[in-house]
């Protein structure tokens, strides 16, 4: 039998995916930050 999904469940799995979306879209910009500043003239 497949488990009910309840709405608390849904809504704290949402928020599991974007907080690791926000964490993936930090770290891309923080190595294109540094990059950025350690290395301006790579283009």
């Amino acid at each position: 039998m497949a488990p009910k999904v309840q709405p608390q469940d849904f809504t704290f799995s949402l928020f599991g995916v974007v907080q690791i979306a926000a964490i993936i879209i930090a770290c891309l910009g923080a190595l294109i930050g540094y990059e950025k500043v350690f290395f301006p003239f790579s283009g």
